[in-house]
């Protein structure tokens, strides 16, 4: 079965948008194309693969931005039986170098301005302005390669707490999830979706290009997110879907104007890969008039948990998809019975991968009972809602024998009128073990020092006395002009306690 559909889905033809945003965030040029143009390049693509000795289960790594030679090679990959291994356009030549190494790749496609590529020999090196003219022959058709059970995509997790680990994510586990999210969001060829999400990333690649292909709805992406340029086209009413982060939405709030747009034509705008403050929550819905629809993935296992179109509850990430299990593990490796408890998320169903890419032992420490470790810290309410608190390893702090959840600090730091972003992490102490400490970003102009700075930090922390048990409260609150993050907006606490 073929992701793409065999013809297009609209009279217009056109399924597929391509819009250049330039560095100023104004509109440059955009391409249309339709799901019959597109099956015929990625059966193009597939036949030019397979003339240079690309074979079925082989690895080709897509070292590109968000382009349509990304789009046809993903889908062409698929078509021959290859695994993609998409790797972030802004990582260095050693970075790349780690993911060709561990990934054992065997051709890449990089953009004309990225660094050079590489020493191994591989049976594919194609930059993305020699794309087109590579696939000079014509192919009617191309068989299908492609099983269920075969590996889709060979993804290699960000690093924020350890050194990168691939991840391999079969057909199966791609399509099982989609199958669960496009019932719980409604999404319908009908829909028409934004996408200025990266697509080297699951969020973007996996959720939202997969879910176009398996919908057959219109898709407009965007080389780049920039928010003006999102807004307006938002503004249009042309999309009935957006996809983003917690940090494009803080953006997108910051640059939005009242007498210039109106987003509350949009029919669902959905939010996830990092926790959604309550007070951007708010703003949120005011101006897209809907309550912004929280879900968790993560790349082992995509989409895990997920509010509805009518039952959205801020805060939390919602109740676990039709195919998923979610259980919840104490400290001690037994399973919490009680509600309300909070306990590291366990994962089990046919979304959840098979294991790390050539790391057995890692796989095995991984999973317990069948069931996969998320390493994130969360717990369940009476209606079974998933609430997450942060990660077991850096966002659960052990202070005084006390166990501390650093989002739940977080939460009650960014309700400040003076807190533009908060990170709550926990640092060495000799008397407590780990002392809370607040990283924070203040609104406006501040320096770092100075009887401003001081008095803000009073501020702060009378705010945390009245809103927490003083065993919770920051120890010390450090200001800083940003906060050190992956390409998803992710804040990587491991880095900022090395800081």
């Amino acid at each position: 079965m073929r992701y793409l559909p065999f013809s297009s889905s609209r009279e217009d033809g056109t399924d597929l948008s391509i819009l250049n945003v330039l560095d100023d965030g104004s509109r440059g040029s955009i391409r249309h194309f339709s799901f019959n143009q597109l099956n015929q390049w990625v059966s193009n693509y597939a036949s030019f693969l397979n003339r240079r000795g690309v074979g079925k289960g082989e690895r080709v790594c897509l070292y590109l931005p968000n382009s349509l030679e990304l789009v046809v090679a993903l889908f062409g990959n698929h078509l021959l039986g290859v695994i993609t291994v998409p790797v972030n356009p802004l990582c260095t030549r050693e970075e790349l170098e780690f993911v060709a190494r561990e990934a054992e790749i065997s051709g890449i496609i990089t953009a004309e301005d990225r660094p050079g590529f590489c020493e191994r020999k591989l049976k594919l090196s194609l930059r993305q302005s020699d794309f087109w003219d590579a696939m000079t022959e014509q192919t009617t058709s191309f068989p299908e390669n492609q099983e269920e059970d075969a590996g889709a995509l060979l993804c290699f997790t960000s690093g924020t707490t350890a050194r990168p680990k691939g991840v391999l994510i079969r057909h199966r586990n791609i399509r099982s999830n989609l199958k669960d999210l496009i019932e719980t969001w409604g999404w319908t060829s009908e829909d028409s979706l934004l996408l200025s999400l990266p697509l080297f990333h699951v969020h973007g690649l996996g959720l939202g290009l997969h879910g176009w292909a398996m919908t057959g709805c219109r898709l407009a992406i965007l080389n780049r997110f920039r928010p003006r340029r999102v807004v307006e086209e938002l503004s249009s009413g042309e999309f009935t879907m957006f996809m983003g982060v917690p940090t494009m939405y803080r953006r997108i709030v910051d640059c939005y104007d009242w007498k210039l747009h109106d987003l509350s034509r949009l029919r669902l705008a959905i939010t996830g890969s990092a926790g959604m403050p309550m007070e951007l929550h708010g703003q949120c819905r005011k101006i897209f008039g809907q309550t912004l629809l929280e879900r968790y993935g993560m790349t082992e296992t995509f989409m895990n948990t997920s509010n509805t179109l009518t039952d959205r509850k801020p805060g939390s990430v919602g109740r676990p998809l039709p195919s998923v299990r979610i259980r919840l593990l104490d400290d001690q490796g037994q399973w919490i019975a009680t509600r309300g408890e909070p306990g590291e998320v366990c994962v089990q169903g046919p979304n959840v991968f098979s294991g790390y890419w050539q790391d057995p032992e890692t796989t095995r420490k991984s999973f317990i009972d069948g069931w996969f470790r998320t390493g994130d810290l969360g717990y369940l309410d009476e209606e079974g809602r998933l609430y997450l608190m942060g990660r077991v390893s850096v966002d659960f702090i052990k202070s005084g024998g006390n166990r501390i959840g650093a989002r739940e600090v977080e939460e009650v730091l960014e309700r400040h009128p003076s807190v533009q972003e908060v990170a709550v992490i926990g640092l060495p102490d000799h008397q407590l073990g780990e002392k809370v400490v607040a990283v924070v970003i203040a609104r406006g102009e501040l320096e770092a020092t100075g009887e401003k700075s001081l008095s803000l930090e009073e501020d702060l922390l009378n705010h945390c006395r009245q809103h927490l048990a003083s065993y919770k409260c920051p120890r010390e609150i450090r200001f800083v002009s940003e906060l050190p993050k992956n390409a998803m907006g992710k804040v990587q606490k491991n880095r900022l306690k090395a800081q």
